[in-house]
């Protein structure tokens, strides 16, 4: 080796030498970005607007309803840049400490006398005496894009059953029985994108063909998660007691995380007490 040449053979290369190797043991958490972006002065949605995370090669365009989201983000803090035609553009700092964080971002009308200019500010995403585990139940209602029960409301229904519970709540639900005495929670809406095995081999026309189906014996079965678990089978059987929230979607508004076979009869998303 010549004299004077560091063994990494550049200075700029020592650190690289030295830096311990990530643990195969270690798994990078990641979140996804449910956002809405409003007008600051009417609070309408803004469609086509463009929402991108600075260093993640993965934009995504509100839709009509001004929702957009991005999946994959690494926890951490990161700048997400907002953009749409006519309005000034808009970058803020958003801290990602939960598997979904649900941000409203408010953009401001580009002024014709003068040229636009770039906002930079910080979200902050605050929810006050939030209990352990309900960080995604409370950043979702906090959107309001679905339909939920918090604890205070599951402690007043006094000894109604679950699932008649949930029936009367949230329209579009029916309690569905099956051939062998079981009850299932069911979309009102018809039977198009059931999966038959949610209902197994207790189906009312005693037979399962998996994928989806329109077949009328086939009941539009709610697929149910507790605490992120997929709760497959007859239906949940859990007790309004035992519920810290209750999250319920249709349509578009389903979390991308919980869009899975059957999820066009809704989704109800349960998180039980700690």
């Amino acid at each position: 080796m010549r004299r004077g040449v560091t063994p990494c053979f550049m200075v700029v290369l020592l650190l690289a030498c030295f830096a311990a190797a990530p643990s195969p043991a270690q798994k990078v958490r990641l979140s996804t970005l449910m956002a809405m972006v409003l007008t600051d002065s009417t609070s309408a949605s803004v469609s086509g607007a463009e929402i991108s995370v600075v260093g993640l090669d993965a934009p995504a365009k509100t839709d009509s309803l001004g929702e957009a989201s991005i999946p994959k983000i690494s926890f951490g803090v990161h700048t997400v840049r907002v953009r749409a035609l006519g309005y000034t553009p808009l970058e803020a700092r958003v801290i990602f400490r939960t598997d979904t964080m649900a941000a409203m971002f408010y953009l401001k009308r580009a002024s014709m006398l003068k040229p636009a200019s770039v906002e930079m500010d910080t979200v902050r995403i605050s929810a006050p005496g939030v209990s352990p585990g309900l960080e995604e139940f409370e950043s979702r209602r906090a959107l309001g894009l679905g339909r939920f029960l918090t604890r205070a409301d599951l402690d007043g229904v006094g000894q109604i059953d679950f699932q008649t519970l949930m029936s009367v709540r949230f329209p579009g639900l029916k309690v569905v029985p099956l051939a062998n005495g079981e009850h299932v929670l069911a979309s009102t809406r018809g039977s198009c994108g059931a999966d038959p095995s949610r209902v197994g081999d207790t189906g009312r026309a005693g037979r399962s063909t998996g994928g989806s189906s329109c077949l009328s014996d086939v009941p539009c079965v709610v697929p149910t998660f507790l605490d992120g678990e997929d709760v497959r089978g007859a239906g949940a059987s859990a007790r309004p007691s035992e519920l810290a929230g209750v999250e319920y979607y249709t349509g578009s508004q389903i979390p991308v995380q919980y869009r899975v076979s059957g999820s066009g009869c809704g989704v109800l998303v349960l998180w039980s007490r700690r």
